[in-house]
């Protein structure tokens, strides 16, 4: 038989993160409770993908992951009162949202970045050209055409990392 899990009816990944449900009445039913659902943070992914390779060291997974996604960061803002009169600032929290970019070696070890990061057989060699032909705020037409230029100048300098 094929459990819930498998079929993907519950929101819980197995490994005590995902989207959690949680009731305020303690009864675990739907009435009078409220729901809580929580997400996992791409900082906190990235640090739970680095513990579980590095435990495989000795016979590791053959991956290389990249863990992208956006990290809530609380700001606080200023607000000045409407009357010219008035000097009164109030503070105010506002939550944004900031890109967050890590990969990982085969045995978890992180480098994280604010602009790009690449992983895999021809990183170093896609390093290199990404690093000489990237800039920040490129246009999506003009970060295709950086990227396909990087995969082809690492396709042509590894001979490992061919066409198939």
């Amino acid at each position: 038989l094929i459990s819930e899990k498998m079929m993907g009816k519950s929101s819980s990944s197995g490994f005590g993160f995902g989207l959690e449900e949680s009731y305020g009445d303690g009864s675990g039913g739907e009435e009078g409770g409220s729901v809580t659902k929580s997400i996992i943070s791409p900082r906190s992914m990235a640090s739970l993908t680095s513990h579980v390779l590095y435990g495989r060291r000795r016979s590791p997974y053959y991956v290389e992951p990249i863990i992208a996604g956006l990290e809530p960061v609380v700001v606080e803002e200023e607000e000045r009162g409407e009357d010219d009169e008035t000097t009164a600032t109030q503070k105010r929290k506002k939550i944004q949202y900031r890109p967050y970019l890590c990969a990982q070696d085969v045995i978890g070890a992180k480098s994280q970045s604010e602009s790009f990061v690449c992983s895999g057989v021809a990183s170093k060699s896609l390093y290199g050209t990404a690093e000489a032909m990237w800039r920040p705020n490129l246009k999506p037409d003009e970060l295709a055409r950086v990227c396909g230029r990087a995969f082809l100048s690492a396709l042509e300098r590894d001979c490992l990392s061919g066409y198939g």
